[in-house]
């Protein structure tokens, strides 16, 4: 690239066509304790592609080049910059940028900048001077040392309670019931010997748990609780946790169960019966089970399937596709125990009413819904449907031009090593094969305008309580976006309605806004993206906020965006410190970002939350409450910042 041509012939002292240590240390040595001056002096070489090798000392000694840049130079410069940022802008942005940052510079309209007037251009931005560097320049830094942990663990600190205070008090109220459990069903079987005892405390425990992990799969019912009282003293928005939990709680007390009952088998069973341990496991000899003889044999066939269902949840697992064997898990635990119906019963009749609600021919809510792309985003959900629709037909069926549009499943058949089209792709050569795809690629055309899809929702997720909020921070990275984009198009919405329009001027001025309707005051709007693409997503709807913002609404002072690009470099670094001063001078002069199109400036890199959350502490609207959805890494960072300036904290799991 154009940056790491030039950092090698400036670094290459005696031109050798090679880089020894010394030069090595020597160059980086100075880029990482050097003046600002000397930094600028060697930034000025960089840009200044003319410059004499042979004469050059650079940043080594007393500047010497040939003293300016030209504005082609500046222009293969930037052109670098946005490469390196991964930038994709045309020919006459480019060109605007370069001419708005020469035109800055050159002060004197020479034609040329000198090293004096990129000095006085730099100086401008406060805090660039000393932190000027390239990556190149931290190969030698020494490590930061790791801030020594402290011996309490994060979840029992007193910060932690006091912002999981619902959350944390019912994993005690858990806990202590499974505990409670425990002891009384051990009790009662107190004049038994230890392996039964053991045994049935751990029964007692597998009735609760089971019956807690399918109260946590009744969406529809969750989703109808979140909207009562019961949603500050219960933790609607970490069931998924809990579910988790309870299904770890099921395989632990299944793992002490079973191995109670092997032990009772071995040592009395035996013995009192006459019987070998595989007759005990695998036949009814034993008559144990309210259904005669059925419990042991029921009891490793449960093994089995809880085994299955523990290595199929994991995340590699569970993404290939899934299949329900939770439904003769269930069956075959009635059939295990004799109370455990007793456990079941109020959440299984809910739960098949909730199943029932799904079928398609019950569902009353249905409309036609036309894709248009008009951008990545709606490529991207074409592109989708139409892989499921290939998916779904298998080759015999491709020959014969027949596709089925189950476009509302995501299994994939196990047939399917690679998408129909992918495998065409492969015997491309076969005259018949060229046959069959071309007549596949018609019939799929010809299904695309026609794709059924269906729906399942919508269901309570923690965003629900953003209109309840006084200060709303919304936080999405990349497409964790998508929650928070019908959200501001619904505080859109609410705000235009409660708008009064004059009858005389015709002119449509806020009022109020009811609590009832929504209770927000201000909303900070994050959106991180990897690259300039993926921006296009919403951006129709941010175009929309920010024009209903221009013309004086309501809306005006209740939304600030914010929008970082995490593969930009950003103005501390050589490799993009003219992009980025080129790009503010185009937003200065006429509010617009290059890079999204939006009145919002693009800020370069991740943002600082310390300081951003220090910023949104200081605008005092009211109590803060974070929602996020991304990624779980970013996810911690940001629940940590939360938690140090005392603002809830949602995360979405999309």
């Amino acid at each position: 690239s154009f940056f790491t041509d030039r950092l090698f012939k400036l670094f290459d002292d005696d031109n050798s066509g090679s880089i020894d240590v010394v030069e090595l240390l020597h160059g980086i040595n100075k880029l990482t304790r050097g003046t600002p001056t000397e930094k600028l002096q060697f930034l000025f070489s960089i840009y200044d592609a003319d410059l004499d090798l042979f004469t050059k000392s650079v940043f080594l000694h007393p500047f010497i080049a040939s003293g300016t840049i030209s504005r082609e130079e500046l222009y293969t410069v930037l052109l670098s910059c946005m490469e390196e940022s991964s930038l994709n802008l045309s020919d006459e942005n480019l060109d605007a940028l370069t001419d708005a940052l020469f035109e800055d510079a050159d002060t004197d309209k020479s034609g040329e900048i000198s090293f004096d007037e990129l000095k006085e251009q730099l100086e401008k931005n406060p805090g660039v001077m000393s932190n000027l560097t390239i990556s190149t320049a931290k190969w030698l830094l020494p490590k930061r040392e790791k801030k020594q942990k402290s011996w309490v663990p994060r979840k029992l600190t007193l910060t932690y309670i006091r912002n999981n205070l619902v959350k944390v008090i019912f994993t005690v109220v858990y806990l202590l019931i499974n505990v409670g459990l425990y002891v009384l069903n051990a009790w009662l079987y107190r004049d038994s010997n230890w392996y039964i005892i053991i045994a049935r405390g751990a029964g007692m425990c597998l009735n609760f748990n089971c019956a807690v992990v399918l109260v946590l799969m009744l969406r529809k019912t969750l989703t109808l609780l979140r909207n009562t009282p019961l949603v500050k003293i219960l933790p609607f928005d970490h069931s998924v946790m809990f579910h988790k939990l309870a299904g770890y709680a099921i395989v632990i007390f299944t793992l002490i169960h079973t191995g109670a009952h092997l032990g009772n088998a071995a040592v009395y069973l035996t013995e009192d019966m006459d019987l070998k341990m595989w007759e005990i496991l695998f036949t009814l000899k034993t008559g144990i089970g309210w259904i005669h003889g059925f419990a042991p044999l029921s009891g490793v066939i449960l093994d089995v399937i809880l085994a299955v269902m523990f290595i199929c949840s994991m995340d590699f697992v569970r993404r290939s596709g899934f299949f329900e064997l939770y439904i003769p898990f269930f069956i075959l635990n009635i059939l295990h125990g004799a109370n455990f119906w007793k456990w079941i019963v109020g959440p299984g009749v809910i739960f098949i009413v909730e199943m029932i609600l799904k079928l398609k021919w019950i569902r009353r809510e249905t409309f036609s819904l036309h894709i248009r792309s008009a951008g990545h985003w709606t490529r991207m959900v074409y592109q989708y449907f139409e892989k499921l629709l290939e998916a779904d037909s298998s080759p015999s069926d491709a020959e014969n031009g027949r596709a089925n549009g189950k476009a509302s499943t995501r299994s994939k058949d196990s047939w399917k090593s690679h998408s129909t089209k992918s495998a065409f792709a492969f015997r491309r050569r076969n005259t018949k094969a060229k046959k069959i795809a071309s007549s596949y690629r018609k019939r799929v055309k010809m299904l695309k305008v026609n794709v059924p899809v269906n729906v399942d929702g919508p269901y309570g997720t923690p965003s629900r309580h953003i209109f309840e909020a006084e200060h709303a921070v919304l936080i999405g990275s990349g497409i964790g976006v998508t929650p928070f984009a019908s959200i501001l198009q619904s505080i859109m919405y609410r705000l235009k309605a409660a708008e009064v329009e004059c009858p005389q001027c015709l002119h449509r001025f806020g009022v109020d806004v009811p609590k009832s309707v929504m209770n927000l005051k201000k909303v900070d709007f994050v959106w991180i993206n990897r690259d300039q693409r993926h921006f296009e997503w919403f951006l129709s709807l941010l175009t929309r906020l920010e024009s209903e913002q221009a013309r004086d609404s309501i809306l005006q002072h209740r939304l600030d965006m914010h929008m970082y690009m995490t593969s930009a470099v950003s103005k501390s670094d050589m490799k993009g410190i003219g992009l980025q001063m080129a790009l503010d001078l185009i937003h200065e002069s006429e509010q617009t970002d290059l890079i999204t199109g939006l009145q919002t400036r693009t800020q370069p890199g991740r943002p600082d939350f310390d300081k951003l959350f220090s910023q949104i502490s200081k605008k005092a609207k009211g109590k803060v409450k974070v929602f996020f959805c991304g990624a779980p890494v970013l996810g911690r960072t940001v629940k940590h910042y939360s938690h140090k300036y005392k603002f809830g904290f949602s995360q979405e799991t999309f």
